[in-house]
């Protein structure tokens, strides 16, 4: 226990490092502490799970490894090739919500037309279609990933809302704040990069990075328990 815990305060030490570092474009410390990170957290799920490993989670992981590693070599050079990088661990947590969703949605008997959900979905949208007007996009590409992002991220939100709604536990919790942190995270970012950077934005946007990363390796670790 004693290890496991270690390795968290570990994580959001370096975390902490690593934010310092990029708020005071330190990019010295950004090489050193960036890197260590997401391993950490690798190295915390393994030990939590031990032969539970979903592969599917490693993937992902190397993903997000992936798409870090380009944003500290050149942010502005591969940011197309981040995105793509970044996108497909959403892709991988849709899949596994919906289909943990899917299974619920034959054992519990409730309605998804409901009020709550409805006001959601509409809110949801309406940020969306809000967000991708506010940018001036005329790369084709970056068009269409902006946009897998949007629907990426209102299908899990939704998705999220619900099974949260219907199964109050430890696993649906940290499966909502994921969701959550990858909205925040990734609406900052948006706005730091094409709207207008300054410290506040980019100081937000790493914060909530680095806790969707401990929130989504959460969920996992408590989904594998309850299996």
């Amino acid at each position: 226990m004693v290890k496991k815990q270690f390795i968290v305060i570990l994580y959001f030490l370096v975390a902490l490092i690593y934010i310092i570092a990029a708020l005071l474009h330190n990019e010295s410390l950004e090489l050193i502490f960036k890197p260590i990170f997401i391993p950490i957290l690798f190295f915390y799920y393994l030990e939590k799970v031990k032969k539970r490993i979903s592969y599917w989670v490693l993937i992902s992981l190397c993903f997000f490894y992936c798409g870090e590693m380009l944003t500290l070599i050149g942010a502005d050079e591969f940011y197309l090739q981040s995105l793509v990088f970044f996108l497909i661990p959403y892709l991988i947590f849709l899949n596994i919500i919906g289909n943990d969703f899917l299974k619920l949605f034959k054992i519990e008997k409730f309605s998804l037309l409901n009020l709550s959900v409805i006001l959601v979905a509409c809110f949801l949208v309406f940020l969306l279609v809000s967000v991708i007007n506010m940018l001036s996009i005329t790369n084709v590409a970056e068009s269409v990933l902006i946009i897998g992002y949007g629907i990426s991220l209102v299908l899990m939100c939704l998705i999220s809302v619900v099974f949260f709604a219907i199964k109050d536990c430890k696993s649906s919790f940290y499966a909502l704040l994921t969701v959550m942190a990858f909205i925040v995270s990734d609406l900052f970012y948006i706005f730091n990069k094409k709207i207008d950077s300054n410290f506040v934005f980019h100081f937000v946007n790493l914060v909530t990075q680095i806790l969707s990363y401990y929130f989504y390796i959460k969920f996992f670790i408590l989904r594998a328990k309850n299996k």
